[in-house]
């Protein structure tokens, strides 16, 4: 793989383990065993907030700001990046790419505020022209800059034009087009958390297309987002997810092949904060 990481020894210390629920479902309780009753109910792939490893392999836990126990059995255990989750919300309602940049360079050290990082992005100031029925017919060009307002109402901005951001605070930073999520995988298993275009559902995109004003046809498909991989294992794939909904927060998780298909999907785009 190319590119340089020079602090590939700072980020591999920066790992915490994720715990998370590999059953359909699994019953938390007010003690250590199954004799105790049952408070609440956890979902496959949920995130788990470990307080203490017990003896018996149960898991006292953070429970809706209660303690409970789970089994052990039922819980999967994953070293990944410790990336600082940073909400994209109220300030920058289009702004996941600078929200997920402003995560990746935290990781390093480098607070940078997510607006700030905004506004200096590059910009393709078309203005938008829409169909009669209100669907995009002309707009700007995200390999240009960001299409749109991420502080209202925009779209997107390539790996490419936020790299020139990156390169304001660190150097090395790789933008990707088109190569296969293994790529992804390597560099993140190496310590460099790495951007995503992904969708906000988690689920697979519909089809949405323009033309700029010189006739180049954009694929953007929807709904649009980015977010910062954290980790990958044999069957999930783990990430910090600014947006504000119930499937975002830090290192979220969503099974691999799933994963994989969708960001094929998205035009297998990418950027590496090396």
């Amino acid at each position: 793989m190319g590119g340089s990481f020079s602090s590939q020894a700072e980020a591999a210390s920066k790992k915490v383990t994720v715990y998370s629920v590999n059953a359909s479902t699994l019953n938390v309780r007010s003690g250590e065993g199954t004799k105790y009753k049952k408070i609440g109910t956890l979902k496959r792939n949920q995130v788990v907030s470990v307080k203490k490893t017990m003896k018996s392999g149960w898991y006292q836990i953070n429970y809706s700001g209660k303690t409970g126990y789970v089994s052990g059995e039922y819980i999967s255990k994953t070293s990944v990046l410790n990336v600082p989750l940073i909400k994209q919300r109220p300030q920058l309602p289009s702004g996941c790419e600078v929200t997920a940049l402003a995560m990746a360079l935290a990781f390093y050290g480098k607070n940078v505020d997510k607006t700030v990082l905004a506004k200096q992005m590059p910009k393709d100031k078309t203005a938008v022209v829409r169909n009669k029925d209100n669907s995009i017919k002309i707009w700007g060009d995200p390999e240009v800059g960001f299409v749109g307002d991420p502080f209202g109402n925009g779209i997107t901005i390539n790996p490419n034009p936020l790299k020139e951001v990156l390169d304001n605070y660190r150097k090395g930073g790789l933008a990707l087009y088109g190569k296969n999520f293994s790529v992804i995988e390597g560099y993140v298993k190496k310590g460099a958390p790495t951007l995503i275009w992904f969708t906000v559902t988690h689920e697979m995109p519909t089809k949405r297309t323009w033309k700029t004003p010189k006739g180049k046809t954009i694929q953007a498909p929807r709904p649009l987002h980015c977010i910062v991989v954290t980790g990958v294992d044999s069957k999930y794939v783990y990430f910090n997810d600014g947006e504000s909904t119930s499937l975002s927060g830090k290192n979220s998780r969503i099974e691999k092949t799933k994963f994989i298909n969708i960001y094929n999907a998205m035009g297998k785009r990418a950027l590496v904060v090396n």
